[in-house]
C-alpha cells in the first residue's frame, strides 16, 4: 500500500471511530461539550478521569462487592495516586508501578492513575508464586507494587520495592494532596504479562496515545454495543487483556462496572440480580459454570442480559448453542492475543452462522492467514497473522514475536472463510501429526466437554519415544457420573478420528485453572507424573 493509500485508509477509519464512539456515547454530546473542554483545559495530569467527572459525575462508576464508587469520587482518589506516584523515587524515567490485586475499586484507581500520571505500570497474574513474582518484579524494575493482603506471603524475596496493600490505599490517598496535578510528558506504557503457563510470563509493552486508545475501543464497540446506562457485571481479572478491555471500555462509556471478589457462579448469578446488570463479562470457564447452575437459579436471570461477552479463551460451540437457547441471542465471543489486544470479535449473528467461527475483524485490525510467510485466500489453513493500533512493541525482556509486513503472528493455525469470519484451529506449536493427520489439543478439549460425563477437561502433547509427541488428557468427571477412559475414548474415535484418541487419560476430582481460566503446564505434569492412566 502506498504512504497516500495507508493515509487515506487511516483517515476512514479514524472517521469510523469517530462516529462510532459518539453513538456509544463515549464523545460528550453538544449539551455535555463546555464543561468536557473546560475539564480537559484544566484537567493537567488527570485530565482522563476529571473529563469522566466532568461527563459522569455522581453516576456510579464501580460497585465494589456492594459498595458503589462514583465518577466524581474516582476523579478525586485519582488525583492523589497520581501524587502519590510521582513522589517516588526511582531510577528510571518514571516510576514502574505493579499491581496485584483481584477486580476492586483500588485497581480501577491504580489503572486509571496510571494512564492519566503518564507512568509505567505492569499487571501482575495473582496466580504468580513467590519466586517467579520476584523474577518478573526485577526483570521490569518495579518500584511501587500495590496488592492485596492475600498475597503479602508471596512478597518475602523482595527487595527494593516500595508495597502499599489494597487494603491501606483509602489512608494512603487520605494523606496525599488532591489538587490536580501538573501534566505529564510522554504517554503511559502497559506492560500486560503472557499467561506464563508453561514458565515465567513475559511482558508485553505498548505505549498508546489517547487517540490510537479510542480508535481501539470504538472497533470493540463496533462489534460490542457497550453504552452508558449498561451495569456490566465484570468477572475476568482486570490484570489481563480481556478483563482490561471490559474495564477501560466501560469506564470510557461511562457505565457501571461491577465487581464481586473471587467468581463464584451462584454468587454471580445473585450479585447480577441485586445490582440489575444489563451485560456480563466472563472468560469460557465462567460461563460455563453459570450455564451448570440448576435452572431454577438461571430463570430469574433470563432476559435480563442485554450482552455476554466471552473472551480470553476457546469457546465450546455446545457452550455457545446452550447459552444462546437460555439467554437468547446476546452472546459475543472475542478472540485475542497478549501481545495484540482484540483480533476478532464474533457477534450474535455470527455465532447463529456457526457458533465455531471466531467473528470478523472489527475497525482498524487486519487478519491474514500465511504459509511460510505467504497470504493464502479462503478456507486454507495457515498461520493467523495481525496488525492492529493496539499491538505491543517489543517483548520487555528485549525479544518480540516473529513479523511479516508489520504483522505480527499469532501463534495459532486458521483459516478465513469467504466473507472474513475466522476460523482458529489451535495453536501452532502444539499441532502434532498423527495417522497422517495434523491434529490439535483444541479439538480434542472440544469433542471431551461434549460428553455428558465430563465436568472439564484439558488436553495436552507429551513427549513419545515411538513417535515424538502424542497426546495426553486430565478429565474432571461430573457429579453422579462414573466414565472410565476406554468410554471417552470411544466417544473421541467416534466424535473425531482414531488419530485424535489421547493414549493417556488421568482422571482428577478438578482441573486446577487460574484466574483467566488457562490450565498451566507444570501442573498437568505434575497430576501426571509417573501415570500411564487412571481410570
Amino acid at each position: 500500500m502506498t504512504p497516500s493509500l495507508a493515509g487515506l485508509r487511516r483517515i476512514a477509519i479514524e472517521l469510523r471511530a469517530t462516529g462510532r464512539l459518539a453513538r456509544a456515547g463515549i464523545l460528550p454530546g453538544p449539551t455535555e461539550l463546555p464543561a468536557t473542554l473546560r475539564a480537559a483545559r484544566a484537567g493537567g495530569g488527570a485530565t482522563l478521569t476529571e473529563v469522566l467527572a466532568a461527563r459522569f459525575g455522581d453516576s456510579v462508576a464501580v460497585v465494589d462487592r456492594g459498595v458503589p464508587l462514583t465518577y466524581r469520587d474516582l476523579a478525586i482518589a485519582t488525583r492523589r495516586w497520581i501524587t502519590v506516584l510521582r513522589e517516588l523515587d526511582t531510577t528510571g524515567d518514571r516510576p514502574t508501578v505493579g499491581i496485584m490485586c483481584r477486580n476492586s475499586a483500588q485497581l480501577v484507581i491504580a489503572l486509571l492513575g496510571a494512564l492519566a500520571g503518564g507512568v509505567r505500570v505492569v499487571f501482575l497474574n495473582t496466580d504468580m508464586g513467590s519466586a517467579q513474582l520476584t523474577t518478573v518484579c526485577e526483570r521490569e524494575h518495579i518500584d511501587l507494587l500495590l496488592h492485596d493482603d492475600e498475597f503479602t506471603g508471596r512478597l518475602s524475596q523482595l527487595t527494593g520495592v516500595r508495597t502499599i496493600r489494597t487494603e491501606d490505599l483509602e489512608s494512603v490517598l487520605a494523606a496525599a494532596d488532591d489538587s490536580i496535578p501538573p501534566r505529564a510528558h510522554g504517554n503511559p506504557e502497559l506492560v500486560i504479562l503472557t499467561s506464563g503457563t508453561s514458565g515465567v510470563p513475559r511482558g508485553a509493552a505498548r505505549s498508546s496515545s489517547p487517540l490510537t486508545m479510542l480508535s481501539t475501543l470504538a472497533g470493540l464497540l463496533e462489534k460490542i454495543p457497550l453504552r452508558r446506562s449498561d451495569v456490566i457485571y465484570l468477572a475476568p481479572p482486570a490484570f489481563h487483556g480481556w478483563g482490561l478491555i471490559a474495564t477501560l471500555t466501560g469506564l470510557l462509556a461511562g457505565a457501571t462496572l461491577v465487581f464481586d471478589g473471587r467468581f463464584s457462579a451462584e454468587r454471580a448469578v445473585a450479585t447480577m440480580l441485586t445490582e440489575n446488570c444489563t451485560a456480563f463479562v466472563a472468560v469460557p470457564t465462567m460461563l460455563k459454570r453459570i450455564m451448570d447452575l440448576d435452572d431454577a437459579v438461571l430463570q430469574p436471570l433470563s432476559g435480563r442480559l442485554r450482552i455476554i461477552g466471552s473472551g480470553g479463551a476457546r469457546l465450546d460451540p455446545d457452550l455457545v448453542t446452550a447459552v444462546t437457547e437460555r439467554f437468547g441471542p446476546v452472546l459475543h465471543n472475542l478472540y485475542g492475543a497478549t501481545e495484540v489486544s482484540y483480533i476478532t470479535i464474533a457477534t450474535p449473528a455470527d455465532l447463529a452462522h456457526d457458533p465455531s467461527c471466531a467473528g470478523s475483524a472489527p475497525l482498524g485490525v487486519r487478519v491474514a492467514i500465511l504459509i511460510d510467510g505467504t497470504p493464502v485466500g479462503p478456507g486454507r489453513v495457515g498461520d493467523i497473522y495481525v496488525r492492529t493500533g493496539a499491538q505491543m512493541r517489543s517483548y520487555t525482556d528485549g525479544s518480540s514475536t516473529h513479523s511479516v509486513d508489520g504483522m505480527v503472528a499469532t501463534g495459532d493455525t486458521g483459516y478465513l472463510d469467504g466473507v472474513g469470519r475466522l476460523y482458529v484451529r489451535g495453536r501452532s506449536d502444539s499441532m502434532i501429526v498423527s495417522g497422517g493427520e495434523n491434529v490439535y489439543p483444541e479439538e480434542v478439549e472440544l469433542a471431551l466437554h461434549r460428553h455428558p460425563g465430563v465436568a472439564d477437561a484439558s488436553v495436552f502433547t507429551v513427549d513419545d519415544a515411538d513417535f515424538g509427541q502424542r497426546l495426553s488428557a486430565v478429565v474432571a468427571r461430573r457429579a453422579g457420573h462414573d466414565v472410565d477412559d476406554a468410554t471417552l475414548k470411544e466417544h473421541i474415535g467416534q466424535e473425531l478420528s482414531r488419530s485424535r484418541v489421547p493414549r493417556d487419560i488421568v482422571f482428577v476430582d478438578e482441573i486446577a485453572r487460574t484466574a483467566t481460566g488457562k490450565v498451566t503446564r507444570a501442573w498437568l505434569d505434575e497430576v501426571t507424573a509417573g501415570t500411564s492412566h487412571v481410570g
